[in-house]
């Protein structure tokens, strides 16, 4: 698989790590384009911002859909794409130059699809965790059947995914269902970057957060009274001085720390199962 692709497909095993489980994890992401906030849903129960290689990406789940929207036009995704090792068939010729095929037009809106995308490469065939994360999460939404879905939203931005999802992207902006009406709830517009869960499990109820270049800030709703309260516990003890605020009244926890993007980006190279990358 594509790096590209694989990048997108590692925050969806990340995310899905992270949020059943009662973990928080988070990658650093970029710089906000508001625009793009309007073709992810409103009742998106994950909304995740990252920057690869200088590319905005927003990632989203709502209900069964993964989708994505990236600040890239559709020539600069088939340029990515068809930079890669990985070899890719279908409609592309000689895994060298990949020219999207034209599919339809949603709502004025153009959609291109490109075939032959193996997903399962991404989380490594010979880790037999990473494979029961991926059979257990929705990650086959995002690539189906392995032809990936690309919309071209403006010259500058597309939304990729199944075609279902990236349908849904569109409907969001078009209907005015987008999370980009509460965005700035949970998003704050200074920070460098934000992530959003709402997915109750035995732990949490929802969470937020911001992350500066030499701070964060995060807001959980707990739905685990003795969690909450152990986690009340520990925090202090872990972060130390590392912790500047904190307020904690159940189901409700506020915390700022120290920790911020330049703390995240000194820890943010990584390789991982043939995927090497850089999450600014």
């Amino acid at each position: 698989m594509k790096p590209f692709i694989k990048a997108i497909v590692l925050v969806i095993v990340a995310a899905g790590v992270a949020v059943p489980s009662g973990y928080m994890a988070y990658e650093a992401f970029g710089a906000s384009n508001p625009s793009m906030l309007h073709f992810i849903p409103l009742d998106s129960n994950f909304v995740m911002k990252f920057n690869y290689n200088n590319t905005t990406i927003y990632l989203f789940t709502a209900g069964n859909e993964t989708g994505a929207v990236a600040s890239l036009g559709i020539s600069q995704v088939s340029s990515l794409l068809s930079s890669g090792n990985a070899s890719t068939s279908g409609n592309i010729s000689s895994g060298v130059s990949i020219v999207p095929s034209y599919v339809e037009t949603f709502h004025g809106y153009k959609i291109y699809s490109i075939s032959n995308i193996s997903i399962s490469s991404a989380v490594g065939r010979n880790s037999s965790v990473f494979l029961k994360i991926y059979n257990s999460l929705n990650i086959s939404r995002f690539v189906q059947n392995n032809t990936l879905y690309i919309a071209e939203i403006s010259g500058s931005t597309v939304s990729l995914g199944s075609l279902s999802s990236v349908k849904l992207s569109i409907l969001s902006a078009v209907e005015n269902t987008a999370f980009s009406r509460i965005s700035n709830l949970y998003f704050n517009s200074t920070a460098n970057d934000s992530f959003y869960v709402n997915y109750s499990n035995q732990y949490f109820s929802r969470a937020s957060g911001n992350v500066f270049w030499n701070s964060s800030s995060f807001s959980l709703v707990f739905s685990n009274m003795t969690f909450a309260t152990k986690l009340d516990q520990a925090v202090p003890l872990v972060l130390g001085s590392n912790l500047t605020k904190m307020y904690y009244s159940y189901p409700y926890m506020n915390l700022t720390t120290r920790y911020g993007l330049e703390n995240l980006r000194t820890s943010a190279n990584f390789s991982f199962t043939g995927f090497n990358g850089t999450i600014q």
